[in-house]
Order: C-alpha cells, then sequence, then structure tokens
C-alpha cells in the first residue's frame, strides 16, 4: 500500500505546486490580482517530473480554476488544504507526509524510495 505522500515543489512565495503519490496535480498561483489555484483533470507519473513536456500536457487537458479573491498577499494553509482534498477527497495526511523540493529532487525521492 502506498503512503499517503504530498509533494510541494515551491516556485516562489506567491507560486507552487501540489502533487500527490497517486499522479494527482494542481497549481496555486497569483495572477496578478488574486490568487488561483489551477485543478488538473489528468494525472502525471511523479517519476517523470523531470521531464518539462509531462508537465506542460496537463495544461492540455480539462482543468478546474477556482478564485480566490480577496487581497492575499501569500499562499494560506486553507490554499493547500483544499488543493489536497480536490485532489483526493479520501485522501488523508499527517505534516510528516509533506515533502517538499524541486522537480528533480522529488522525482529522485520517489526513484531511491520506489515510490509510485
Amino acid at each position: 500500500m502506498k503512503k499517503n505522500e504530498i509533494f510541494i515543489i515551491p516556485v516562489s512565495p506567491q507560486e507552487l505546486t501540489i502533487i500527490l503519490i497517486d499522479g494527482s496535480i494542481a497549481d496555486i498561483y497569483h495572477n496578478g490580482e488574486q490568487f488561483l489555484t489551477v485543478y488538473y483533470q489528468n494525472r502525471t507519473n511523479p517519476k517523470e517530473l523531470r521531464n518539462d513536456t509531462e508537465i506542460n500536457n496537463l495544461a492540455e487537458g480539462k482543468q478546474h480554476i477556482k478564485d480566490w479573491g480577496g487581497s492575499r498577499l501569500f499562499i494560506t494553509q486553507n490554499m493547500v488544504n483544499d488543493a489536497v482534498k480536490w485532489l483526493n477527497t479520501s485522501f488523508v495526511f499527517k505534516s510528516s507526509e509533506i515533502i517538499f523540493g524541486n522537480k528533480k529532487d522529488i522525482a529522485n525521492y520517489i526513484d531511491k524510495n520506489n515510490k509510485f
């Protein structure tokens, strides 16, 4: 059974990507006016995170976008929790299961630990 792990790739204080071990993916970013979350319908293979083409292909599939409105300056825990819940409603996690890193580091972690 796979452990419930969440991979978070911080891009900037106003942008990050969330990937669940099952390949579900969401992006949270500020578009200059407010924060948006993009939930991708397609899944990715987390082992392919080194391949930008794999990530770019997600944008060609169906997406759901949530507008957070307001004047927030940073991504909130509520935004992250919302994305995880939307990606997998049965997904239960503890903070110890959140792994931060860049795409290459996370792909290497998955390879090293025989994940996915």
